[in-house]
């Protein structure tokens, strides 16, 4: 080392001895024996946090009805007492209307909705509409509209189907003589709860809305209204005329219809069929 510091040669640093491969140490990748910590899909927790919120709720929802139950339908303070039904029910007695809304006294109030008890109401033809309301502790209020009877249409065994202002075939009865009888309806809509209207007897139910809101039931008091013809209605009145008016100007000829027979009662004149023009106006014979 002195010789080369005397010649000017200097030795170079010495560099760490380098650890052969072979004597590296090896690193060692340590497999696992067991199965590991599990894994689960990224959806998991949400699906886990549904389940708990649904039976969270479905807890509540059986609680509130269990508590309804003991508070509401077990508790005898709610027992129906009173049914409150309109004063007139024509076609309808009072237990049939009870039958149909499934009440009677005795009953918890909240043994049916009032949904239930009016659906069940309207099942009845002659109902045409129905609302239900409870009065606590121990009422239930109820009010109808009754189909009204305009006119009959066929009959069955002495029994004639009696229709309102639709043309619904809403009952069958041995009463209303007195009602108009419409000839020429469909035999196969003879039936309750089906309609008979159609084009040839719309205009039926025409002559019958004309008459009732003019006023004119005593000057035309229909009995029968043949609806055969395409072009003209057949009347036939108590009194015994015979009345033909074009179904294509109805409220025309029952005005004139109606203003000579007004004029033939005060000249003391009688004839029996009238018979209306191309215009709608009457000619009367004898």
């Amino acid at each position: 080392m002195f010789f080369n510091h005397l010649y000017g040669f200097r030795s170079k640093p010495s560099r760490p001895r380098e650890t052969p491969r072979t004597e590296r140490p090896r690193t060692l990748h340590a497999r696992m024996s067991g199965r590991g910590a599990p894994s689960f899909p990224p959806f998991t927790i949400p699906a886990l946090i549904l389940i708990a919120g649904a039976v969270i709720v479905g807890g509540v929802a059986y609680g509130a009805r269990a508590a309804g139950r003991h508070l509401c339908v077990e508790n005898s303070r709610f027992t129906l007492r009173e049914v409150v039904l309109p004063a007139n029910l024509p076609l309808l007695s009072r237990e049939m209307v009870l039958e149909k809304a499934g009440i009677a006294p005795g009953d918890n109030l909240f043994a049916r909705t009032p949904e239930q008890i009016r659906d069940g109401l309207l099942s009845v033809h002659a109902i045409k509409s129905a609302s239900v309301s409870r009065q606590l502790p121990d009422r239930i209020d109820i009010n109808l509209t009754v189909r009204e009877p305009v006119a009959r249409v066929g009959s069955n065994n002495g029994y004639s189907f009696i229709v309102d202002t639709d043309g619904l075939v809403f009952t069958l009865s041995a009463r209303h003589r007195t009602l108009p009888l419409i000839l020429g309806v469909d035999p196969t809509a003879l039936e309750v709860g089906k309609s008979v209207l159609s084009e040839a007897s719309r205009d039926a139910f025409e002559v019958l809305r004309v008459v009732e809101t003019k006023g004119w039931q005593d000057i035309l008091p229909l009995r029968i209204i043949s609806i055969g013809h395409p072009e003209f209605l057949d009347l036939r009145l108590g009194g015994g005329q015979q009345i033909k008016i074009l179904r294509a100007q109805i409220e025309t000829g029952l005005k004139n219809a109606a203003t000579a027979l007004q004029r033939n009662k005060e000249l003391g004149v009688r004839h029996t069929m009238y018979t209306a023009t191309a215009v709608g106006s009457m000619i009367s014979t004898p």
